[in-house]
């Protein structure tokens, strides 16, 4: 059975789904805390995890997203789960994905967000590593929104 619930206390717990989407601990610490986190739980056990903040009186930032397992259409039943969550509270949502992350622009699309504005060199800028997804470094966030 999935079960959805909201985060309040002992976010840390999550840190290893959170880092699928995100393989900087350094990153998730800078938003991590302000952030409203939530846990999907299948037979009880957390499948996967995403991290909202709020960046204006009406846009939220999903700043995190990921499943333990994919496939199973985890990430798209969050994300619609967080739609009808933050709908009335804010007017959009946003979200940032590397550009080598072909698959994860292709994900939000189908999920209803459109790119709007590319931030250069942003994981060059704010990663002490370089990132690499099949092969392409990941240089520029490529930046999508959807009003909820």
């Amino acid at each position: 059975m999935i079960d959805i619930r909201r985060i309040d206390s002992d976010k840390h717990r999550y840190l290893d789904i959170l880092l699928i989407a995100d393989p900087s601990e350094e990153a998730i610490e800078k938003y991590l805390n302000d952030s409203d986190v939530f846990v999907m739980f299948d037979d009880g056990e957390p499948v996967c995890a995403a991290a909202v903040l709020e960046i204006s009186n009406d846009t939220c930032e999903l700043k995190n997203i990921a499943a333990s397992v994919l496939r199973k259409g985890y990430g798209s039943k969050m994300l619609g789960w967080l739609f009808d969550y933050y709908k009335g509270k804010f007017a959009y949502m946003e979200v940032g994905t590397g550009n080598s992350s072909v698959g994860n622009i292709k994900f939000y699309e189908r999920n209803g967000f459109s790119i709007t504005h590319t931030i250069e060199n942003f994981f060059i800028d704010n990663y002490a590593e370089p990132i690499f997804e099949d092969g392409v470094q990941c240089k520029h966030m490529v930046m999508l929104k959807k009003t909820l």
